[in-house]
Formats: structure tokens, C-alpha cells, sequence
């Protein structure tokens, strides 16, 4: 019974370590895994963000959720303190018009406050990246173009927040509100679930792993992993606990059968048993019932089995002797 014990337990711990690694993994798997579509991180100058906002157009590479959008934003000059950027953020599809209103309604498909976390302070400026999540993902399509719109700065209205911007028309799948040609500000564009788009121009950014995303997979990997090594070592010894648990009942079987058969009547310790009964009921030749040889003569002990208790008695036989007289020789 404690091998069987054994055995149960060992089973119930190996669906158990299934059960959990399968839910590891689905939870491991559940995790997004953006990727880096759209960039533009040339910067020859920076660009005072305007009480009307500021936007840039993009086209994706690859279609899936848009989740994260990154922008080279900071105060203008460093002071006392350090003050990040609060304001509007929304995406809209299609490009804007270079005067205001920017974009007509019915093309907005997100608006969200934002609030900018990271401020580091050079002897020039305190732009730096700031990373904006989106609380929507949006769905957006390869080669359709999409813009994002950055408003003023909400809380610190008096103080001037600049942007990163590129001169020479670096990107060439978008543009800004900038009425003249060439103007792109800084920015980076993650989309999750992403399927690549394989005609790619030269301008284009190749759909990469963020570093973020490559922590994530390889966590992921080993996770997966040890899942998998925990589980076999788990079915291992419940195969192994299973097997000794049969082969000993097997023994056990066996020792009892073979137990069984030495109490039986057949066994050797009654061997002189049946010797006393062949012995008792040989036929002996007629001889004188004065002169009856000791091999005839019976015994009344009877051999004793292992257990203390004599064996089933043998059928009682008469042995009849009869005396002839012996004819007279003729004179």
C-alpha cells in the first residue's frame, strides 16, 4: 500500500508540474513582443513646440497594433528643477494640413493625456527620449500613412519644451506640419503582433526586435525550457516509481504462491508420508502370521508440515494376512 501511495502522489505531482509549466508558458506567450517599425532619430536641430501643437506623419512597414510611440522631447534650457511634458496625444489617419485645424475629426482614432517621465539635463538642453504608451492599441496597415499630433505643454504653460528635428529629409515615408519639404522630427513608431510587409523601400526601418522585446523572448526561452525539463524529470520518476511499485507486487505474487505450495500435501516435508502409505499398502508375499517381517510392521507417527499441524491422514488400509499350511509331502 505506501508503494501505491508513492506511485499516486508521483503521478498527481507530474500533471501537476504540467498543468503549472503549461500555465507559465501561456502566460509567457501572452506577453506582447513589439517590434520597431517606423524611425527617424536624426537630429539637427530642435523645434519650439507651439501653442497649436505640432504633428508628423508615418507610413508603417508592418501591420498590426501600434502600442508605443517615442519622441525626442525635453525642456528647452535647463533651470531650476527639472520640468517634464504633459499634454495631448492623438493618432489620426492620413497626413494633416500645414494650417490649423490640423486634421478633421472623423480621421482621429485615439486621444489620451501623456505625461512624460524621463528628464536629463545637458549644459544646452534637456531633450531626451520619452516614451508614450498607448491605452488603445491601434490597428494600422503597412503602406497606409497615419500621423501622430503632440498638443502644448499643459502644466508648465510658461515654460518652452522643444522637439528633435531633422533638416535634410531623412524620412521619406512622412512629413510635418512644416508647409516647406524636408522638415521630420525625431520619433519612433512599435508595433505588436506585427506581420512584415516583404517590399520594403531604402528609406524604410527593417522590422527589429527592441532590446526590450529580446529580454522578453529570452526570458521566455529559458522559461520555456525549464517548463519542459521539470516536466520530463517529473514523468521520469513517476514512470520509474511505477514500474518498481509493479515489479515488487510481481515478487510479492510469487513469494505467496510459492509459499502456498510448500503447505500443500505434495510438498517434501510429507515425503515420508506417502513413503509410510506406499510402504503400507504393498502386498507382501503369504508368509506365516508368527513370522510377519518388520517391514510390514506400521507406525503410528505421522510427519508434521511447517505450520505445527499434521497432514490430511491417509486412507486407512487393512493388510490381511493369510496362513496356509504347508502340504505334506507324500511318503
Amino acid at each position: 500500500m505506501a508503494s501505491c501511495s508513492v506511485c499516486l502522489q508521483a503521478i498527481c505531482l507530474f500533471f501537476l508540474a504540467n498543468a503549472l509549466s503549461s500555465t507559465v508558458i501561456a502566460r509567457v506567450s501572452e506577453q506582447p513582443s513589439e517590434r520597431l517599425d517606423q524611425s527617424q532619430t536624426g537630429r539637427s536641430t530642435t523645434f519650439h513646440v507651439p501653442l497649436t501643437g505640432i504633428w508628423q506623419s508615418f507610413t508603417p512597414s508592418l501591420a498590426g497594433n501600434l502600442t508605443r510611440l517615442e519622441v525626442l522631447l525635453g525642456q528647452a534650457k535647463p533651470g531650476d528643477g527639472c520640468k517634464t511634458y504633459d499634454g495631448t496625444l492623438a493618432i489620426y489617419s492620413g497626413a494633416g494640413k500645414f494650417t490649423e485645424p490640423y486634421f478633421a475629426r472623423p480621421n482621429l482614432l485615439l486621444q489620451q493625456y501623456v505625461e512624460a517621465t524621463s528628464c536629463r539635463c545637458t549644459s544646452v538642453d534637456c531633450v531626451v527620449w520619452q516614451e508614450f504608451h498607448l491605452e488603445r492599441p491601434i490597428s494600422v496597415i503597412s503602406d497606409k500613412l497615419y500621423s501622430f499630433f503632440l498638443s502644448s505643454p499643459k502644466r508648465y504653460r510658461h515654460t518652452s519644451f522643444r522637439v528633435g528635428l531633422a533638416v535634410a529629409d531623412i524620412y521619406t515615408r512622412g512629413s510635418s506640419h512644416f508647409s516647406a519639404p524636408g522638415y521630420d522630427f525625431t520619433f519612433k513608431t512599435f508595433v505588436d503582433g506585427a506581420r512584415a510587409n516583404v517590399q520594403l523601400d531604402e528609406h524604410s526601418t527593417p522590422a527589429i526586435f527592441t532590446s526590450h522585446s529580446n529580454v522578453s523572448n529570452d526570458q521566455a526561452s529559458r522559461v520555456y525550457t525549464t517548463a519542459i525539463l521539470a516536466s520530463s524529470i517529473c514523468f521520469g520518476v513517476a514512470i520509474a516509481i511505477l514500474v518498481i511499485f509493479l515489479v515488487r507486487r510481481r515478487n510479492r505474487r510469487g513469494e505467496r504462491v510459492f509459499a502456498s505450495s510448500k503447505s500443500s500435501p505434495f510438498s517434501e516435508d510429507t515425503s515420508g508420508w506417502w513413503a509410510n502409505l506406499d510402504a503400507a499398502i504393498e502386498m507382501p508375499q503369504p508368509q506365516p502370521c508368527w513370522n510377519v517381517p518388520p517391514s510390514h510392521q506400521t507406525t503410528n507417527k505421522r510427519p508434521y508440515n511447517q505450520r505445527g499441524r499434521p497432514p490430511v491422514s491417509p486412507p486407512k488400509h487393512t493388510v490381511l494376512y493369510l496362513d496356509f499350511d504347508e502340504p505334506e509331502s507324500p511318503s
